[in-house]
């Protein structure tokens, strides 16, 4: 099978790795369109860390043949830093495997499970442990997706999204930033759920950590 890992080379080594065994593996961090797709006769594609997002006529030519690895437990965390806001707002934390469609993060999902983290691990430690626990997931049920043996879950289309620049601010304001414990973000998260609008008062909020 003609594969596109579509992310950094770097953070998707093992998956390349692993599918070079029976399969023909492209990888890019850049942006795609439809010509390139068929010039190189993909079958399937694998987004791990992408940043660029897929769109039509893709989405539609390649609908659930498009796979995203998502570091948390979808509906929870949609967007950028979901590590960060399954604390703040204090929902299951965990890893997802889900088809790709016109939302973000917001496709069927095909695989997921919890992940217990160490209130003493900072965010970067327990960010790198969710990668590779969604990695392992990925590779555990590989040979499930492409048999087609799952069960796909609708999500939630309550859960909120979270773009870059509203989580980056939030991200600013830790007392560390990515080396803030996971049992000081979540004394933020009270601040956070009494008044969602403290970011008018950031140095109130960072100093009670």
């Amino acid at each position: 099978m003609n594969i596109l890992i579509l992310g950094p080379k770097s953070r998707n080594k093992n998956i390349i790795d692993f599918l070079s065994n029976e399969n023909n593996i492209f990888q890019t961090e850049d942006n795609i369109t439809l010509e390139y797709l068929e010039k190189n006769s993909v079958e399937f594609l694998i987004s791990n860390g992408c940043a660029p997002i897929l769109k039509e006529p893709i989405l539609s030519k390649y609908k659930y043949k498009i796979i995203n690895i998502h570091p948390t437990f979808l509906p929870y965390g949609r967007g950028i830093y979901p590590l960060l806001w399954s604390l703040l707002e204090e929902t299951p934390i965990g890893v997802t495997l889900h088809f790709i469609d016109a939302g973000i993060d917001s496709g069927e999902i095909i695989f997921q499970k919890k992940v217990t983290l160490d209130d003493n691990n900072t965010l970067e430690y327990a960010y790198n442990i969710l990668l590779n626990e969604a990695e392992k997931l990925f590779l555990e049920n590989w040979n499930n997706i492409v048999d087609k043996k799952y069960i796909v879950k609708t999500q939630n289309s309550l859960q909120t999204y979270r773009n870059r620049n509203v989580s980056e601010k939030y991200m600013h304001i830790l007392p560390q930033c990515w080396n803030t414990k996971i049992k000081d973000v979540k004394k933020l998260s009270y601040f956070y759920k009494k008044n969602k609008d403290f970011m008018k008062n950031l140095n109130d909020w960072s100093n009670k950590c």
